[in-house]
């Protein structure tokens, strides 16, 4: 269920917003979570 809440997350932001998008996950999930590097 939280893969997809990633993926759809991913998405739906702009490009411009993904790299924030991302930063904010890496922060809240760490970065040793495998499914926040494949779209980070």
């Amino acid at each position: 269920q939280q893969g997809r809440r990633i993926s759809l997350l991913t998405s739906i932001v702009d490009n411009r917003d993904k790299e924030q998008v991302c930063k904010n996950l890496l922060l809240t999930t760490g970065t040793k979570n495998k499914f926040v590097r494949i779209y980070c």
